[in-house]
């Protein structure tokens, strides 16, 4: 097709807040036109957008894949601020999990909260030292489990009892 069919599709889209399919429309005119300045800057909005609407829906994977891709694209000019802050809104909430999680006693949850954090900030050395800590305790926990005499249904009601 045209690219310039393409841009202002993509406007019409946005108008419709289909900021997903406008930012497919965008690509299409940027690869076609990659000198084309407003179309990057159009880009970058609306990768923006889809980013809010996702996490206003509850999608966070989908916000953070299209914030992370509007940091990418944007142009000195646009502001980024508020972006990056959500995401670091969304890793503190993944950090709290994964926290919450390893002091329940669920390793695993915990594994994927801390993949989560870095997910949303791959340069965030903290998510990497927690999630380092999570095979040992694993295999900590097994070997208490199996040196323990007691069946593990006698266990968990042992456990039970000692935490009222």
């Amino acid at each position: 097709e045209e690219p310039r069919v393409d841009l202002v599709r993509a406007r019409l889209l946005r108008d419709q807040r289909q900021f997903a399919d406008a930012a497919a429309a965008l690509d299409r005119a940027i690869a076609a036109l990659p000198e084309h300045v407003e179309a990057k800057t159009q880009l970058a909005e609306n990768l923006r957008d889809l980013g809010y609407q996702c996490w206003r829906s509850g999608d966070d994977d989908g916000a953070v894949t299209a914030w992370q891709r509007f940091l990418a694209v944007a142009p000195p000019e646009l502001a980024t601020d508020a972006v990056r802050m959500q995401l670091q809104g969304l890793w503190r909430r993944a950090e709290d999990a994964g926290i919450a999680a390893r002091k329940a006693g669920d390793p695993a949850a915990a594994a994927t909260a801390f993949r989560r954090c870095l997910r949303v900030d791959p340069d965030q050395h903290w998510a990497c030292y927690l999630l380092a800590q999570h095979p040992a305790a694993t295999r900590r926990l097994r070997r208490a489990r199996a040196a323990s005499p007691m069946p593990s249904t006698t266990r968990r009601t042992a456990v039970k009892r000692r935490g009222r």
